[in-house]
């Protein structure tokens, strides 16, 4: 089974390290003038959706898996990025292209196997439910099983690659980019706007696109963005730092709270594995103090000055936006449809009597609703494995809490967001990869293969 591990940049010199980190950090800061020029020119979007996907396919069939990993990170954050640009051929062209590219490495790599196959059963549960539709209505299947199907080709790859906490953390640093170029696009959009009308979730602030699905996107940078600070040297720490209170600060912008509160979620379950290690904890114990005083002394007192205060009382209301109301009713809707449910999408309508024509805004009750039994068993399915990986006793403490780290991210994404993205179920996938043992270094396990 492939085995990704830290390359040991140590052994280079300092001046090879400084100019792989120039290089990189270069990269990133390419993206603010790129997202901006997107947002202006959707063939230039359409471009860069399309040059993405061919890169991540020449990786995959290439063989080379980290390469490949990464372009997975950077094609589900630019899910956002080209809706908010026009560069999606269609609203969900990055599942599309993310199953189509992991799929091509498993393939390329032989790491297809029928042996437990809990996730390929989970995604065949939710099959069943189209037959309760009314009527089939293909794009109701497309909006809702498109999430569970590019997760279940993530899972195929990712739950035959042995990874620990060094190998997952080397792919992380792919999802800053894209990130920020959605920040930038969100930040041009605010400086740009002759008045600011801030009270709730804006989409002048979010760059013209959907506040929710914006501040999660950011969020997501946030997170790799801390998680690799507290591992970085301190020049790289000052940059990563400097960054991510930028995207906190864009973030908070929104005025949609989804995306701070599930990386702070995730941040909080990772802190709390990692401060009971005493090498780890150095990285936490000088970043979080920075990052807290940084916050509350400086951007929270300015954001609120420009805002009026609107920023503390948003963040204050603890009002669910229709979301509670939508859950009680899937509930309901569960009860009366047990076995087969009432079909993807089917839910829409019941939403009509407490907030409006919507689809659910929570994966977990839209599964019971919308697939019945065979929902609740596919959910308790997705549990377990997740369960099952992250406590896998061979693989050390920090590797444990960072996949319960990741798949608490993907998981909260779903109580706020559905599946509206490909990034969640990328995060539940890299939760539930394989972990490093010493004693596969030699491959002699025949489910094992190097992952470079």
């Amino acid at each position: 089974m492939p085995d990704l591990k830290r390359p040991a940049l140590q052994k280079k010199g300092k001046g090879i390290q400084l100019l792989i980190a120039s290089i990189k950090y270069a990269f990133v800061a390419s993206h603010i003038p790129l997202g901006i020029i997107m947002s202006r020119y959707e063939q230039i979007a359409t471009f860069h959706s399309l040059l993405t996907t061919g890169i991540g396919l020449w990786f995959a069939v290439k063989g080379n898996i980290k390469y490949t990993l990464m372009m997975l990170w950077y094609i589900s954050v630019s899910e956002v990025l080209w809706r908010m640009t026009g560069g999606n051929l269609s609203w969900e062209y990055s599942k599309y292209a993310c199953t189509l590219v992991a799929l091509s490495l498993v393939v390329r790599r032989k790491l297809f196997t029928f042996k437990q196959p809990y996730h390929l059963l989970y995604f065949a549960l939710l099959i069943p439910s189209i037959f309760a539709m009314d009527a089939i209505d293909f794009r109701d299947i497309r909006f809702n099983l498109s999430g569970p199907m590019c997760m279940t080709a993530f899972m195929i790859l990712l739950r035959r690659i042995r990874m620990g906490s060094s190998g997952i953390e080397e792919t992380l640093f792919a999802i800053i980019p894209p990130a920020v170029a959605v920040a930038a696009i969100a930040t041009f959009s605010t400086l740009s706007a002759e008045t600011l009308q801030l009270s709730q979730s804006s989409s002048v602030t979010s760059g013209g696109f959907g506040p929710n699905q914006v501040s999660t996107t950011i969020g997501a940078g946030i997170y790799a963005c801390l998680v690799l600070a507290r591992l970085s040297n301190r020049l790289q720490q000052l940059v990563l730092v400097s960054l991510s209170l930028w995207l906190i600060g864009q973030c908070l912008l929104t005025f949609s709270r989804g995306g701070i509160w599930t990386t702070g979620i995730a941040l909080c379950v990772l802190s709390f594995g990692v401060l009971r290690s005493a090498k780890a904890r150095r990285g936490v114990i000088i970043i979080a103090p920075i990052v807290g005083f940084a916050i509350n002394i400086f951007l929270l007192p300015f954001l609120n000055s420009i805002t009026g205060n609107s920023l503390s009382d948003r963040f204050a209301d603890t009002s669910s936006t229709g979301r509670y109301e939508m859950l009680k009713v899937d509930i309901e809707v569960f009860a009366d449809n047990p076995f087969l449910g009432v079909g993807p999408g089917g839910t829409k309508i019941y939403h009509e009597s407490v907030f409006h024509y919507a689809v659910s805004h929570t994966e977990q009750t839209r599964m019971l609703a919308e697939h019945g039994m065979l929902g609740v068993i596919a959910l308790l399915l997705l549990l377990w494995m997740i369960v099952v990986r992250c406590f896998d006793h061979r693989q050390t403490r920090e590797a444990t809490y960072l996949k319960l780290s990741m798949a608490s991210w993907g998981l909260f994404y779903m109580i706020h967001a559905a599946f509206r993205a490909s990034l969640p179920g990328l995060m539940i996938a890299f939760s539930m990869s394989l972990p490093i043992v010493e004693e596969d270094n030699q491959l002699k396990s025949p489910e094992a293969k190097s992952l470079i």
